[in-house]
């Protein structure tokens, strides 16, 4: 068996089924949580199988390379609290456990800093889930932060702070920074 034949998506019965429908195509396989946030868009198939002329599914299996799934355990809480299957008091843990991709203003490396937008009575901190979500049209100066550490920075200010996460496949949560300072305190006492 092959590494690309272990993460081949399983073949249901229900795909069996409309696979008979649709003799000599593809099979798209949709990443099923992705799809319930994101929509039948191209970042949440998985992969696709050849479908034969009887309409069977037959061993040729392509990966997606647009797929955009969740790469680790915050993009998976990020996705699930988009599909409304947890609430996001259950997503903040793997928020403070995260390293965070923020950008990083080149004029002041010198001391750590954080890079705010203000809004209307909040200041925001934007920030990535990973380096492949970055948006290769920013300037390329980031820095890495986890979500703890975002939250001592919150949990000190006298301040309204937003942390606005980006995650694959367009998916975004906003976490109240109080929210998150809250949620350290409760891990740490």
């Amino acid at each position: 068996m092959t590494a690309q034949e272990t993460t081949r998506p399983p073949i249901t019965e229900r795909a069996r089924e409309h696979a008979r429908t649709i003799p000599n195509s593809w099979l798209q396989v949709f990443d099923p949580v992705v799809e319930r946030v994101v929509g039948a868009v191209s970042e949440a198939v998985i992969g696709r199988y050849l479908v034969d002329a009887r309409g069977e599914i037959t061993d040729t299996y392509v990966e997606n390379p647009r797929y955009q799934g969740p790469g680790n355990e915050l993009e998976g809480a990020m996705f699930l609290v988009g599909a409304g299957s947890i609430p996001l008091e259950e997503a903040l843990l793997a928020v403070l456990g995260a390293e965070l991709v923020l950008p990083l203003d080149p004029a002041r490396r010198d001391r750590p800093h954080l890079v705010l937008r203000e809004e209307p009575g909040v200041r925001v901190v934007d920030a990535f889930t990973s380096d492949r979500v970055a948006p290769a049209d920013w300037p390329q100066h980031w820095q890495r932060r986890t979500g703890a550490e975002l939250a001592v920075v919150f949990d000190r200010a006298d301040e309204r702070f937003e942390l606005r996460l980006c995650g694959p496949a367009g998916v975004r949560l906003t976490v109240p920074g109080d929210e998150l300072a809250r949620a350290l305190h409760a891990t740490v006492l």
